[in-house]
């Protein structure tokens, strides 16, 4: 028998910030983004971000562009190979199952920029993806009524002016604007016409800013330390769902249902609000002998900013149990790295690294679009002058995710404030993730 689709809408609030977190393999303070933008940073486990000697730091922390000679560019290429699987049960709507290759490779780029001004003054720019990936589980998923699909995409463009204030002191700064666009997809259960397929598209603008400090007290030595704003993003959309019917339906009596409160309505606007938490960096640099350094990095993320995800629409209500609630209760998290650079030959430098990173989210909370679990990594990499005004790098790193168990049931949030259980099971298992980046970059100089 034929089937016809009748296209519906939801307003919703907050919904981006699931999207923005179903990354799980690639974290800037977990769960968020990609950390690692520079080739430099992929080799070194995010070690000495803040204190790098490259035109990245016109991302990291602006106030090093005063140690860059001259005018330079930096272009980076970050391939993020991720494996996923999970297993587990949906009860009492799909039983046992089990998923892999949900969390698609991505290819992320990253291009820096430095331009000297009089009195030893830089301006700088950065064209980054600080959040990017897609997760999409296969038809059949037995979690399809917890969520299936997420995919982002963000461009986010810095322009930062550093300034001398001693020899040993600077500072720098600038405006960051953010392009975020987003789709996240969330199978219904409404009863005989299940399952319907709902998915939300959006895209938005917003501004932030970032600023820092570098203090070089000794030849060799560098203290950096660098603060990037809160982004507050207004996405507007749509979200659509396709309901199911016989094709012996007519269109008339489908839309007399949907006027009576039977179906859900035809179409309407989405919106929400939700935040990038701040983030404060310090890292540290030491050069032990002409051919060996040391670095070290930490980042604390304000995650503790959002709480919840919040989807309503008072014309959908009936079928949802009310507005979508999902709890986060986000705890607020570390990413530290130390690394290393060591000058084999004139031309050739080594580099390698460890980091840990902390994942915001608690067993209790975690979602299936977000699996996100603490996870360490180790990395290697090297550098070649291959001409006086060009240098190639190249750069490796392993993420090994901890295991993370999951019992998710999604609720309908009432409009005193108490919540109903809805029409979606409960989903109970495991996620197991690792991640492979590999990344080639070029740093030149005019």
């Amino acid at each position: 028998m034929k089937e016809r689709k009748i296209l519906i809408c939801r307003n919703s609030s907050q919904i981006a910030l699931l999207v923005a977190l179903a990354v799980p393999g690639l974290a800037q303070a977990a769960g968020l983004g990609l950390a690692d933008q520079s080739t430099g940073m992929v080799a070194r486990s995010y070690a000495g971000a803040t204190v790098s000697a490259t035109p990245s730091t016109a991302f990291y922390n602006p106030a090093g562009l005063v140690m860059l000679k001259g005018n330079q560019f930096e272009g980076a290429f970050n391939y993020y190979d991720i494996r996923s699987k999970f297993s587990g049960t949906d009860e009492p709507y799909f039983g046992q199952g089990t998923s892999s290759g949900f969390v698609e490779s991505t290819l992320v780029p990253g291009s820096f920029g430095v331009i000297s001004l009089p009195h030893g003054m830089k301006l700088g720019f950065s064209v980054t993806t600080p959040i990017g990936g897609r997760i999409k589980y296969r038809p059949g998923f037995v979690g399809q009524y917890q969520g299936t699909e997420a995919l982002l995409t963000t461009i986010q463009v810095g322009l930062s002016l550093a300034i001398p204030i001693t020899r040993t002191l600077s500072i720098g700064f600038g405006p960051e604007i953010n392009y975020f666009q987003n789709i996240l997809a969330l199978d219904q259960n409404l009863g005989v016409l299940q399952p319907a397929a709902g998915q939300f598209s959006g895209k938005s603008y917003a501004f932030g800013y970032n600023a820092g400090v570098m203090y070089r007290p000794a030849p060799g030595t560098r203290i950096g330390l660098d603060y990037r704003s809160r982004i507050s993003q207004s996405v507007k959309g749509v979200e659509r769902i396709g309901i199911q019917l016989p094709s012996i339906v007519p269109p008339a009596i489908s839309g007399l249902l949907t006027s009576l409160g039977g179906l859900p309505p035809a179409a309407s606007s989405a919106s929400d609000k939700w935040t990038f938490p701040q983030q404060i960096s310090f890292g540290v640099y030491q050069r032990l002998t002409p051919r060996l350094a040391v670095m070290a990095s930490a980042q604390w993320t304000n995650w503790a900013q959002q709480q919840s995800l919040i989807i309503s629409d008072p014309s959908t209500a009936n079928f949802t149990h009310g507005a979508i609630y999902t709890p986060f209760d986000y705890r607020n998290s570390w990413t530290v790295g130390v690394g290393f650079d060591y000058r084999a030959t004139r031309r050739l430098t080594l580099m390698g690294g460890a980091g840990y990173d902390e994942s915001p989210v608690t067993s209790k909370y975690r979602q299936d679009l977000l699996p996100d679990a603490n996870r360490t990594s180790l990395s290697a990499g090297m550098s070649f002058r291959l001409l006086p005004n060009a240098t190639l790098m190249a750069g490796y790193q392993h993420i090994f995710v901890q295991n993370g168990s999951i019992s998710q049931t999604r609720v309908g949030l009432q409009p005193n404030g108490t919540t109903q259980t809805t029409y979606s099971g409960t989903l109970d298992g495991t996620y197991s993730l690792s991640a492979n980046v590999f990344s080639t970059g070029v740093v030149m100089s005019f």
